[in-house]
């Protein structure tokens, strides 16, 4: 049986009806366009399908090359293209040949460009996702302060984490370089709603270094090694920052006055009673800086069991305030604080397993040693105290900064000179009382000192014995033996 004859038309239009009713090995030319520049034809060929043959038909465009060459370009299969739109092809092909461009060669140089465009495309999309986040900026500043042995990167990565990054989900996926200074001023406004004055402002302080940050590590490659000697998967990032959406976002003024508050027997004593409600680790660490004369809180949750010296009786913090880096800061341990440490040193039962539970490291926790309690916990609990005592006069509330004042200025009624107050506060330390603080117990005595009667005064105040007026001249420094 020999092939289907051929079909040729030169002059009647394609239709869908003429397509389908073409053999394999049939042809039909559309006449409806104009020869002279090339003809769309339509060609039909079996195939098969699933060891099926079925009958498939193909769109060409047939024109002449310079040469005179016929030349037959495929345009597509009938079904998966329409007939309009093969003739649409059709029109722009032949536009190139009447410019004198061969739509084979035109194909092959589009193909080309396509091909360059995806690529570049898919090098654009690597690199952008090689952007961090505003997360990954905050934890590769957080790893930046650890690797710089910066005691206060834990403080700073629980602070971000607690203020920004869990409440503002949303802007800790966006990229950090589309972080604007409206979204800053988000994060700013809630804390001020929920009360919190002057940790404000260290956020803002925080997230404004965080940015300056950023936009140093992306050619720095000294960060980049350091991030990578700590494990930090953000050495490959970058952050493409241009800008620092924190400076266009002020700071609260009134949040960063020095204040004067200072509280009274009565509510110093109500401030000791209302601990008693409070978590067991929230109340110790808040009870321990006050008897040890108004410590740093961001200093004493960083202690450790190996920081308590139970024979010695001494506690072990480390002051990164000021210059010349890290310090000792040794103080005695009194009576009524060695009965809070022993109290917390005491195991804790496993309710599941009936023994006690392995402890971490940390001496003030709520997750039994693991970590630390958060600084901004304790912050919040003494300023809800502080609002509290004082429900119908907000401006008599008083805060954590207020409590450590209030220490200061009865140690300094009490008579306790400006240079041993000093020793017992971690304050005002140059870098030669620092070469000295290292041989710790050569201070030791006058801290004693200093405690001692500091310990017999809030007694008084919790006791109701204090008469709210303070003797100067009662202190008397210890010195060591000859």
């Amino acid at each position: 049986m020999g092939k289907p004859a051929v079909v040729h038309s030169a002059s009647a239009p394609l239709t869908e009806r003429a397509i389908l009713a073409l053999r394999p090995g049939q042809k039909k030319t559309d006449g409806a366009g104009k020869p002279k520049a090339g003809r769309l034809i339509v060609r039909a060929k079996e195939r098969k399908n699933g060891g099926k043959p079925m009958t498939i038909r193909e769109f060409f465009f047939r024109y002449w090359d310079a040469d005179g060459t016929e030349r037959a370009l495929l345009i597509g299969v009938h079904g998966e293209k329409s007939l309009e739109d093969a003739r649409r092809d059709a029109r722009e092909l032949r536009d190139l040949v009447a410019r004198g461009i061969d739509p084979r060669q035109n194909r092959e140089l589009v193909a080309i460009a396509q091909r360059e465009a995806d690529k570049k495309s898919l090098e654009d999309a690597a690199t952008e996702a090689l952007k961090g986040t505003l997360q990954d900026l905050l934890d590769a500043y957080a790893d930046h302060l650890k690797g710089q042995g910066k005691v206060s990167a834990a403080d700073v990565r629980s602070t971000l984490l607690k203020h920004v990054i869990k409440p503002f989900p949303e802007l800790a996926a966006r990229k950090a370089r589309d972080i604007t200074a409206d979204d800053i001023s988000d994060i700013l406004a809630r804390m001020i709603a929920k009360g919190i004055e002057r940790r404000t402002n260290i956020v803002r302080s925080l997230l404004r270094a965080a940015f300056a940050f950023g936009a140093r590590q992306d050619n720095d490659p000294e960060r980049k090694a350091e991030a990578l000697r700590n494990g930090a998967t953000a050495a490959t990032k970058r952050f493409g920052i241009t800008g620092n959406p924190v400076a266009d976002v002020a700071r609260i003024g009134r949040f960063d006055k020095a204040g004067d508050r200072t509280l009274t027997d009565a509510e110093l004593r109500a401030y000791w009673k209302s601990l008693d409600g409070l978590n067991d680790a929230i109340r110790d660490s808040l009870r321990t800086a006050l008897l040890l004369g108004g410590q740093r809180m961001s200093q004493l949750l960083r202690v450790t069991w190996d920081d308590y010296d139970a024979q010695d009786r001494t506690l072990r913090m480390i002051d990164a305030k000021g210059r010349g880096g890290a310090r000792e800061h040794v103080l005695p341990v009194t009576d009524s604080v060695a009965e809070i440490l022993d109290e917390r040193l005491k195991p804790k039962d496993d309710k599941d397993k009936g023994k006690p539970k392995e402890r971490g490291p940390f001496i003030f926790s709520t997750t039994n040693g693991r970590r630390p309690v958060d600084l901004s916990t304790l912050s919040n609990a003494v300023s809800t105290i502080g609002r509290a005592a004082s429900p119908d006069n907000p401006e008599a509330a008083y805060t954590a900064a207020d409590i450590r004042r209030t220490v200061e200025t009865r140690l300094a009624a009490l008579g306790v000179p400006k240079e041993h107050r000093a020793l017992v506060l971690s304050h005002g330390l140059t870098a030669d009382v620092q070469a000295r603080h290292y041989e710790r117990h050569d201070d030791i005595p006058t801290k004693a000192a200093v405690l001692a009667l500091w310990q017999s005064h809030i007694d008084d105040v919790v006791e109701g014995k204090a008469t709210g007026r303070v003797i100067r001249g009662r202190f008397r420094a210890t010195t060591t033996p000859a």
